[in-house]
């Protein structure tokens, strides 16, 4: 699915809540994907999700971050094809 990954896991079962951090280099794999299957796994109804991407520019080498962020509900089949 991804090469060059990590992710890490926070839970508070005392609360229903998760915390995941996927990490990965380069643009290979489908990293959406992930965070999707990790979603329904989990049984989640929500999510809130933020993406960062950071590098440098291979064009003119500077550095950047950018955010995303975005909330989603979710049916538990609403994933499936």
């Amino acid at each position: 699915m991804i090469s060059e990954l990590h992710i890490s896991t926070h839970t508070w079962p005392e609360y229903g809540y998760v915390a995941l951090d996927f990490y990965t280099c380069g643009n290979s794999g489908d990293l959406e994907k992930a965070v999707f299957y990790a979603v329904e796994a989990f049984g989640a109804s929500t999510s809130h999700i933020t993406e960062i991407t950071r590098g440098i520019e291979d064009g003119d080498k500077i550095f950047y971050h950018s955010f995303i962020t975005w909330e989603e509900d979710f049916v538990q089949d609403k994933r499936k094809k």
